[in-house]
C-alpha cells in the first residue's frame, strides 16, 4: 500500500531552496547589461510562479510529500511558466515558430497556466506506488512466456519494416519509411496503431517481465534482456520523439529499480537543470539534415522560449482563436477527437482535427504541429470548465492509482502517466491519446494474466 513517510529535512534543503529562488533572476542578469529589460506583469507572474514552486517544493520535501509526480509537474510548470515566459517576455514574445504571434490573450494564458499548476498540485496524491516486493511473488504460465516472446517477434517486425538505418538516421527517416511501409498504407490513424502495437505493447510486456524476471528461467530472462535491448535501439534518442523517449525511460527505470526512497528537493533541482541544460539537446535527430546539430550552452535559456516550453504563449494563441472563431471550436467537439484518436478517418470523415492543426489553420500558419498545454484543450472543448476539469482530471487519476486495493495492477500504469506527464501538459493531446489506448489495452491484458496464474 501506498504510505506517506515523514523524514527529516536533507541538509542541502536550504541552498536548494536559495537556488530554486534565485535561478528566476538569471534571465535577467543576462539581459541587464543590454538595458533592454523592462519591468511587466508578465515577468513578475512569470517568477512569483516559480517562487510559489521553490517554497512549496520545499515544504512538502521537508514532511515527505513530495512526490515524483509532483517533481514533475512542478518542474514542468517552474520551467514553462517561469524561466521560458521570462525569455519570452525579454525576447519580444518571439515564439520560435515563422511568426510573433498576437499575444493580447497572454495576461489571461498566464493566469489559467498558474490556475491549472494549483489545481494539479493539490489534487495530486501525497504518496505513491512504490516497487519494493513485487518482484518475486509470481510463477510466471505459459500464457505470459508467450507475451514475452510475442514482444520479440513485434520488435523485429518494426526493426526491419522500419530499417536499421532509418532507425539511427532521423525521425524524420523513420516517419517517412512508417508512413510508406506496407503495414501503414500512408494512413496516419494506422500508422498511430502500427506505433502503438510494435512499440507500446512490447514496452509494457517487457516491463513487467523485468518486474518479475526473477521468477523465470534463465533462457526467459535471456529474452526479456534480449527485448530490453531491442527497445533501447527502437527507442533510441535519434530517432525518437522525446516525449515518447521520457516514457520509455521512465517505464524501463521504475521496472527495473526499486524505488523506495521519497523524493526530495534535490530531485526536482536535478529535473529542472535537465530540463533547462540537456533536454532541448535531445532533439538533434528530429531532421536528417540536422543529425549531427551540437550542443550550445549560449543559447539555453534562449531555447525555452522558443520551443518545447512554450506553453503559455500556445495558450494565448489558442485563447485568441477560440475567441475570435467560436464556430470553428464548439464546444464538446474538440475532446470526440481526441478519445476518437485511433479510429481512421476513412471511417470517421468528421471527425475533429488535432487541436493544434485547427489553431494553426486559423492563423494561416505553415507550421501546424504547436503545443497546445492541457488546460487549453480544456478551454477548447469546454470553456472555464474544461480548464479547470482537465487538469483535476490527471490529479484526481493519480490519486485513484495510489489508493488501489492491488497496487501492482496500477503500478506500470503509474510509471507510464509519469513519463507522459510532460507530453499530456504541454500537448496536445491528440499526439498522446493513441499512445494511452495502447498502454491501457496492453496493461489490461497483462493484468488478466497475472489474475489467472
Amino acid at each position: 500500500m501506498a504510505v506517506i513517510v515523514n523524514r527529516e529535512v536533507d541538509k542541502l534543503q536550504p541552498f536548494l531552496t536559495t537556488l530554486l529562488l534565485a535561478a528566476p533572476l538569471l534571465p535577467l542578469l543576462q539581459n541587464l547589461p543590454r538595458g533592454n529589460v523592462v519591468i511587466g506583469f508578465q515577468l513578475l507572474s512569470s517568477i512569483a510562479i516559480q517562487w510559489y514552486v521553490a517554497i512549496r517544493a520545499s515544504v512538502l520535501s521537508a514532511i515527505g510529500t513530495l512526490t515524483t509526480a509532483r517533481i514533475f509537474v512542478f518542474s514542468f510548470y517552474y520551467v514553462s511558466s517561469g524561466l521560458a515566459v521570462e525569455m519570452s517576455f525579454l525576447l519580444n514574445y518571439h515564439s520560435g515558430l515563422d511568426f510573433y504571434a498576437n499575444m493580447s490573450q497572454l495576461n489571461t494564458s498566464l493566469m489559467y497556466s498558474f490556475v491549472s499548476l494549483i489545481i494539479l498540485d493539490f489534487a495530486l496524491p501525497n504518496s505513491e506506488i512504490k516497487l519494493t516486493s513485487f518482484q518475486s511473488k509470481i510463477t510466471p504460465n505459459i500464457i505470459f512466456k508467450l507475451n514475452i516472446l510475442l514482444t520479440f517477434i513485434l520488435l523485429a517486425l518494426y526493426i526491419a519494416d522500419t530499417g536499421i538505418s532509418a532507425i539511427i538516421s532521423s525521425r524524420e527517416a523513420v516517419s517517412n519509411n512508417i508512413a510508406g511501409g506496407a503495414l501503414a498504407s500512408g494512413n496516419i490513424a494506422i500508422s498511430g496503431l502500427y506505433i502503438s502495437a510494435t512499440k507500446i505493447f512490447p514496452l509494457i510486456t517487457t516491463a513487467y517481465a523485468l518486474i518479475f524476471r526473477k521468477s523465470f528461467t534463465h533462457n526467459i530472462r535471456f529474452l526479456i534482456y534480449l527485448n530490453l535491448i531491442l527497445l533501447l535501439l527502437v527507442n533510441n534518442p535519434i530517432s525518437t520523439p522525446r516525449y515518447q523517449l521520457a516514457i520509455f525511460a521512465v517505464v524501463i527505470g521504475y521496472s527495473l529499480v526499486p524505488f523506495e526512497k521519497n523524493r526530495n528537493l534535490k530531485h526536482l533541482v536535478s529535473l529542472v537543470l535537465f530540463i533547462v541544460v540537456i533536454f532541448p539537446s535531445l532533439d538533434f535527430g528530429r531532421h536528417s539534415l540536422k543529425a549531427n546539430k551540437s550542443f550550445d550552452i549560449s543559447v539555453t535559456f534562449k531555447e525555452l522560449a522558443l520551443k518545447d516550453f512554450d506553453q503559455v504563449l500556445m495558450g494565448a494563441f489558442t485563447l485568441s482563436a477560440v475567441k475570435e472563431n467560436k464556430q470553428l471550436f464548439p464546444i464538446g467537439k474538440q475532446i470526440l477527437g481526441e478519445t476518437g484518436a485511433f479510429i481512421p478517418r476513412s471511417f470517421w470523415k468528421n471527425k475533429p482535427l488535432d487541436s493544434s492543426i485547427s489553431v494553426a489553420r486559423h492563423f494561416n500558419l505553415k507550421n501546424e504541429n504547436l503545443s497546445i498545454p492541457l488546460w487549453a484543450e480544456g478551454y477548447m472543448s469546454f470553456r472555464l470548465l474544461g480548464a479547470i476539469t482537465f487538469p483535476l482530471i490527471l490529479g484526481l487519476i493519480f490519486r485513484k492509482i495510489t489508493k488501489a486495493v492491488n497496487p501492482l495492477n496500477f503500478f506500470v500504469f503509474q510509471s507510464f502517466l509519469l513519463g507522459s506527464v510532460f507530453i499530456i501538459l504541454r500537448g496536445t493531446l491528440m499526439q498522446f491519446s493513441g499512445l494511452l489506448f495502447a498502454a491501457l489495452l496492453s496493461i489490461t491484458l497483462m493484468n488478466r494474466i497475472l489474475v489467472q496464474r
